[in-house]
């Protein structure tokens, strides 16, 4: 039994599957109001097979809100990962793909997305990998503002704070128009809305008028002697 096999199972337990950009199998379900993601890892030894799931928890707001900061369309950007080892077994049937599936939906019942978030919103400005960008993420679903404004200003005066290279000035403003949006109370940010706004934004310098789709309008201005661009983003009611 290999991945695509694990897959055809998990379709018809009700996951949906899928390939992500580099051609590797994941299986998403909701779990309650999170997301639950696993990515089928099968391992054929000599005497025995090493198998996991890799399964992970996040939430329809925080990936979208990831993929809005990173300026692309992005896929599911975990909140919580199991560190569990595969499991080593001497055979491998339908019946432990089941059972597996079924000790994943456990593990992700009995996390806390709200402690995963804040966990993220604590990470010190120098983390590594994929961790600042969740922690612009958290930051902004958490409306926390003067925070992502001290960091604005801080990139504007020239001090990184230790943020890794690709962090740019322009995540930490697409960061800011989710919080401002949070905080007026409305809703996130769907990847449809993402995809055009980011569109739009390419072009508010030569357009030199608001972006808007639908009931949500963007609009910028430049500010500060550095000739720095800040994007304002709103629900007309």
């Amino acid at each position: 039994m290999k991945e695509k096999d694990v897959v055809s199972i998990l379709k018809e337990q009700g996951w949906t599957c899928s390939k992500d950009e580099v051609g590797d199998y994941f299986c998403v379900t909701d779990v309650g109001g999170a997301q639950l993601q696993v990515i089928p890892s099968v391992g054929k030894r000599s005497d025995h097979f090493r198998v996991s799931l890799m399964p992970s928890i996040s939430s329809k707001e925080f990936s979208e809100a990831a993929s809005f900061i990173m300026g692309n369309d992005g896929s599911n950007a975990p909140i919580i990962v199991s560190n569990e080892a595969p499991e080593k077994l001497s055979s491998f049937s339908g019946d432990d793909v089941i059972r597996l599936s079924e000790k994943a939906l456990s593990w992700a019942r009995s996390q806390s997305i709200d402690e995963g978030l804040s966990a993220y919103r604590v990470l010190p400005t120098d983390a590594k990998g994929a961790m600042p960008v969740r922690h612009l993420a958290a930051l902004a679903l958490a409306g926390d503002t003067v925070r992502l404004d001290e960091y604005k200003q801080s990139f504007g005066n020239g001090d990184r704070l230790g943020f890794v290279p690709y962090i740019t000035s322009d995540m930490i403003d697409r960061a800011l128009m989710i919080a401002k949006k949070i905080n007026r109370g409305n809703s996130g940010l769907t990847l449809r809305d993402s995809r055009f706004f980011l569109q739009k934004i390419k072009k508010l310098e030569l357009l030199k008028k608001p972006a808007s789709v639908g009931n949500l309008v963007c609009t910028t201005q430049k500010q500060g002697n550095r000739g720095q661009t800040t994007f304002e983003l709103f629900r007309v009611q």
